[in-house]
């Protein structure tokens, strides 16, 4: 684990993970500045989420402790003071101290170790093959579900990229989602990922037999 400060934009109902790319507008100045600082140094920002997306102004406790480091690929200006945001997740961090909060935040973040997530391969790959055959479970119960997806992830080769391609892909709610990030370790993690593959694909058959019985009784 390494240690950095950085400028920290909160981000509303929207959970950022890492081996992901970013695309996001924002609006208030406070997070505007933050995003010119990063981009006038070493272009890393600390992105976690609002623990509550209707807070205009959000103070520290109104923010989750772990979220993204990102690296900013673009910032473009659109009208009515908007800036559209690329950027690239690299790895979760956990805020140790709110440095600044004014003229906008800057945080000392706890950044995550990669080299401790190593596992063994033939773990790695029973993980891999499970995860798969739960995303296509997924897929064949929910109607708007891109097939291309199943091809993207059956081409990757690292559990820690297939995880967070997972997570930030299908439409699992923000809490679900935020929890996956929380889980440093890479076991629990995709046995977190795997539980929330199982009740959503619960959820999506129990919805489909409902929406079925509405049609027979129309």
């Amino acid at each position: 684990m390494s240690m950095k400060v950085m400028p920290m934009l909160p981000l509303r109902g929207k959970i950022v993970f890492p081996h992901t790319a970013i695309y996001f507008d924002v609006s208030r100045k406070k997070s505007i500045l933050a995003l010119e600082e990063a981009m006038n140094n070493d272009q890393l920002i600390f992105l976690p989420g609002q623990i509550d997306a209707n807070i205009d102004a959000p103070v520290p406790e109104d923010i989750y402790d772990v979220g993204t480091v990102a690296r900013l690929k673009q910032l473009v200006k659109l009208p009515q003071g908007l800036v559209r945001v690329l950027a690239d997740g690299i790895c979760r961090g956990k805020i140790v101290e709110v440095c600044e909060t004014e003229p906008h935040f800057r945080v000392e973040i706890l950044e995550e170790d990669l080299q401790e997530n190593v596992m063994e391969e033939k773990e790695q790959d029973a993980y891999m093959q499970s995860l798969i055959e739960a995303v296509e479970l997924y897929a064949a119960e929910s109607p708007k579900f891109n097939e291309n997806f199943i091809f993207q992830i059956q081409s990757l080769t690292d559990l820690d990229v297939l995880i967070d391609e997972i997570s930030n892909t299908l439409a699992f709610r923000v809490i679900d989602k935020q929890a996956i990030l929380e889980e440093f370790d890479i076991t629990r993690r995709v046995e977190k990922l795997l539980v929330i593959l199982d009740q959503e694909i619960e959820i999506l058959k129990i919805r489909k037999e409902v929406q079925g019985r509405v049609k027979e009784n129309v």
